[in-house]
């Protein structure tokens, strides 16, 4: 009798974990997938007909947002020229969904959503051994810090924070949240604890807002009297509360001269963006040569860590393949294909 409970204890075990790995997948690929799609696409375009103007714009729209999303996947500028120059959109464009259609005599309006096939695109990069990003970001808290005049800005009149919403959706591949406005934060983080990193009250405020993930935006005007000029001193610094390390994401004195006085802020974050996405990408390159392959073991008890796992092992594009390699009553083992070597893989989870 005991053995036959075993039995389908263990034909349970199984089947919950086949039902995580296999048929629940589609739940965080479709998250991936959002970095290949492009919603909301304005489109306005004007012909000698309404029909040439409808082809034409949709066939520009399709053309621009190919080399954008090629732009954002691909590491090295002649990587990107290489696949602009020598592949056609079209071959890679999973479909098109036509939305608020409007047309006249000569002129063609619409919001459209382009979709490119991810499963084609990753086989381009492979067969032409490009190295490329395409994994999803862990969800970072994000807190600026300035002084601009004397006086520390973290908290309360932080004019920084609105320019970073305005980057907040506009990439599927980095993710970021802004500190809210309840007055707990000034009790957990203060700008002395940013300036001087300390690590106790940076956890307590991942803490507050259940994440792991932080990224530190300080910055701090200052004169060189060597040459007479104004310098913005910009450091971004990355912690994560697992392991409690810190790492230095982008750092450099900015000329003044080199910026828009009349929207210092937006100049100051737009930088910061396109450095730490740069950093991202760099961190989660996926090499394409020879596949290894790791084994690794999961307690059976905690099946909510093997989701997460699975989910972040699908969202990165040097894994070639998860296969179940063993299972019994205390333990899961997956043997885990991947291109490159494990410490780069490493990195990444």
């Amino acid at each position: 009798m005991k053995l036959l409970l075993n039995y389908f204890y263990l034909n349970n075990i199984v089947f919950v974990f086949l039902y995580i790995l296999f048929i629940n997948s589609h739940v965080y690929s479709n998250e991936i997938d959002k970095i290949y799609s492009f919603r909301n696409v304005y489109l306005e375009n004007e012909s000698n007909n309404s029909l040439e103007a409808k082809k034409n714009g949709i066939k520009n729209s399709i053309n621009e947002n190919f080399e954008s999303l090629i732009k954002n996947l691909t590491i090295k500028n002649n990587d990107y020229n290489f696949i602009i120059d020598n592949f056609n959109s079209d071959d890679y464009l999973k479909n098109v969904v036509i939305n608020n259609e409007i047309v006249t005599e000569k002129k063609y309006i619409a919001n459209i959503n382009i979709f490119f096939e991810r499963k084609k695109i990753i086989d381009l990069f492979r067969a032409n051994r490009i190295i490329f990003s395409d994994t999803l970001s862990p969800q970072f808290l994000l807190i600026s810090n300035y002084n601009l005049d004397g006086t520390e800005i973290l908290w309360e009149n932080n004019k920084i924070n609105s320019q970073w919403l305005k980057y907040k959706n506009i990439n599927n591949q980095l993710s970021f949240d802004i500190p809210n406005s309840d007055n707990a934060n000034k009790i957990l983080l203060s700008s002395y604890d940013i300036k001087n990193l300390n690590i106790v009250n940076l956890n307590k405020i991942l803490k507050y807002y259940k994440m792991e993930n932080l990224i530190i935006f300080n910055i701090t005007k200052e004169y060189n009297s060597e040459d007479g000029k104004i310098y913005f001193d910009l450091n971004i610094i990355y912690y994560k509360s697992s392991d409690n390390s810190l790492s230095t994401i982008y750092k450099n004195k900015i000329n003044q001269n080199n910026l828009n006085k009349n929207n210092l802020f937006y100049d100051l974050v737009l930088i910061s963006y396109n450095e730490i996405y740069t950093w991202w990408k760099n961190k989660t390159i996926t090499y394409y040569g020879e596949i290894n392959y790791e084994v690794c073991s999961y307690l059976i008890n905690d099946i909510k860590k093997i989701q997460e796992i699975k989910n972040k092992l699908i969202s990165i594009s040097q894994i070639d393949s998860i296969l179940l390699n063993s299972i019994n009553l205390n333990k899961i083992d997956l043997k885990i294909y991947y291109y490159g070597n494990f410490n780069e893989l490493n990195n990444i989870l």
